[in-house]
């Protein structure tokens, strides 16, 4: 995206996809039809690898947001000190004019 373009993103894609609901859906019915505390246990271990599995990528996104607030700060604050040394040499500019 270019820089100073409004974000454009339709609300499903910041929403879980359709597979992952399946997932996670398909795991919440067998949570509520399982049987035996066996199945249970199997379940749990499901759930939990898909919730590491979560966090990870909750982790990549707020790592890459991090970065991205970095660059473009890091963009501002160039873009502000090339604007203010214009300035200098502006004002440095109609001095010289002024003292002919």
């Amino acid at each position: 995206m270019k820089r100073g373009a409004p974000a454009v993103t339709k609300f499903d894609e910041l929403s879980l996809g359709r597979e992952s609901r399946e997932r996670f859906q398909a795991l919440l019915t067998s949570v509520r039809d399982c049987d035996t505390e066996r199945e249970l246990m199997a379940y749990i271990e499901r759930f939990f690898t898909m919730q590491n599995e979560v966090r990870q990528y909750f982790s990549l996104v707020e790592r890459e947001i991090a970065e991205k607030l970095r660059e473009f700060r890091a963009i501002d604050e160039s873009e502000r000190a090339a604007v203010e040394h214009l300035h200098e040499v502006v004002d440095g500019s109609k001095q010289g004019e002024g003292q002919r």
